[in-house]
């Protein structure tokens, strides 16, 4: 009988450790992806997750610790990096709608369609070096190149845009 209480006592304490051990690695993990602030340490990371065909990044953790799946996610990553971005909804639509409070000033979009032109937008894209790995956004600036013609006018309105709201 005491034989059948230490080996207990032995598995307990083995799956303790193997916690522990789980639970330290996450840990050491979350510390390290919280740390990442510059470009090769990204690229690296970068590197890290590709390699492995099971870590695919699906979600993200809200600020009140919540996941956030496809919509929400999305939703929750404009409102971040967006500061007008704003969501209402519509009872009338049963929906909700977004709001855009920006707006562009006519003689600012007249400036930036006079500096952006497609032309100009072809000779910057030509210019990047066809880079092996994907740059800190995740785009190879290879496969801009190769689908110009096909991303060159929604790239010029977005560029005409990031310069003509105030």
């Amino acid at each position: 009988m005491d034989r059948l209480s230490d080996w207990d006592l032995y598995r307990k304490f083995q799956k303790a450790y193997r916690d522990s051990v789980v639970t330290a690695k996450r840990e050491s993990w979350r510390k390290f992806c919280e740390s990442v602030e510059e470009v090769p340490e990204t690229s690296r990371l970068c590197r890290i997750l590709t390699k492995n065909l099971d870590s695919t990044l699906q979600a993200i953790r809200l600020p009140e610790r919540k996941v956030a799946l496809e919509e929400r996610c999305l939703i929750h990553l404009l409102e971040i990096n967006f500061s007008d971005f704003k969501r209402r909804y519509d009872v009338k639509s049963d929906n909700w709608v977004m709001e855009h409070r920006l707006r562009a000033r006519g003689d600012n979009r007249d400036l930036a369609a006079c500096i952006v032109k497609p032309e100009r937008v072809k000779w910057a894209v030509r210019s990047f070096k066809p880079f092996k790995f994907p740059g800190p956004y995740g785009i190879f600036s290879a496969l801009l190149q190769e689908g110009l013609g096909h991303i060159i006018r929604p790239l010029t309105r977005t560029l005409r845009a990031c310069l003509g709201f105030d």
